[in-house]
């Protein structure tokens, strides 16, 4: 089940708009069930027609200037995504063009499990580029609701971007105090298990 949300620890605060990257300049074939992207590297297709049309350039693994699908799980609030991209979309200044605004709920964990008529999570991974400490304490905040028994057997964050070394330190107290084993499990994430011999 795939869900667009974006995730907050304040119950009932509304839809947000949220900027993603349009499929359509996506390679065709990604999670085609909910996506329809589109891109292909044939010159005569619909969608080498409109970026020649409007003189863009999206650097690519394949080099068929289709943007990967990796970049369907990017998304932001703010100008990140625009600033993320701005690397890949040539010339900079088109940036705008391959990004859409969509309107999504805002859910808390709990809300999200309602949301998709679950009863727990198995794993949770953010990377929210310097942001997951606060979804690391909506976790907490559901977790403290939850009987144990539902809750995650694994966590894992992006904590490489975290503001400080203080903010580091809190997103593994947070979690250790519920018991839960943690520590840096590679140079980017921070992770933590039911048992220890899930961080190992």
């Amino acid at each position: 089940h795939f869900v667009h949300a974006a995730v907050t620890d304040v119950d009932g605060a509304g839809d947000v708009s949220i900027n993603t990257v349009k499929p359509r300049f996506v390679r065709h074939g990604c999670l085609s069930a909910y996506f329809q992207c589109r891109c292909s590297g044939d010159e005569a297709s619909v969608v080498q027609r409109e970026l020649r049309r409007l003189n863009i350039t999206l650097d690519s693994s394949e080099g068929d200037n289709c943007f990967d699908h990796g970049i369907m799980g990017m998304s932001s609030i703010g100008p990140e995504l625009e600033r993320a991209l701005a690397l890949s979309v040539h010339p900079r200044a088109k940036v705008g063009h391959v990004i859409q605004k969509q309107l999504v709920p805002s859910l808390t964990f709990s809300g999200l499990l309602q949301h998709t008529n679950a009863s727990g999570f198995h794993m949770i991974k953010t990377d929210a580029e310097g942001m997951d400490d606060r979804l690391i304490r909506a976790l907490w905040k559901h977790l403290r609701t939850t009987r144990r028994l539902l809750w995650p057997r694994y966590v894992v964050w992006e904590c490489v971007h975290l503001t400080s070394r203080g903010t580091y330190h809190e997103t593994l107290l947070i979690l250790t105090n519920l018991g839960y084993v943690c520590g840096r499990i590679n140079n980017m994430d921070c992770g933590c298990g039911a048992f220890r011999a899930d961080v190992q």
